[in-house]
């Protein structure tokens, strides 16, 4: 049986290495969001960084991924941005 917390970290790691390839900016694992809430990465001013790795998503998946987001932005000035990746 997979790991659920070990699955999302590996995604957020890939995210991190996508985001340093692409943009040259490294990013980091917001690792108090697991007490205090926030978004999945930090280091991107701006922006509120959610990542999912499932291996189906529904539109309700969407729904409440992009409700999760918009949650965690709106206690900052931060645009919502959420990654999918199917494994």
């Amino acid at each position: 049986m997979v790991n659920a917390r070990n699955k999302g970290r590996r995604g957020e790691r890939e995210v991190i290495d996508e985001i340093k390839d692409l943009l040259g900016i490294q990013l980091e694992v917001n690792y108090s969001q697991t007490f205090g809430g926030g978004h999945d990465l930090l280091g991107l001013d701006g922006f509120a960084i959610e990542v999912k790795r499932r291996k189906v998503i529904t539109p309700g998946d969407l729904k409440n991924f992009w409700e999760q987001t918009t949650t965690q932005a709106n206690k900052q000035p931060h645009k919502q941005t959420t990654k999918h990746q199917h494994t």
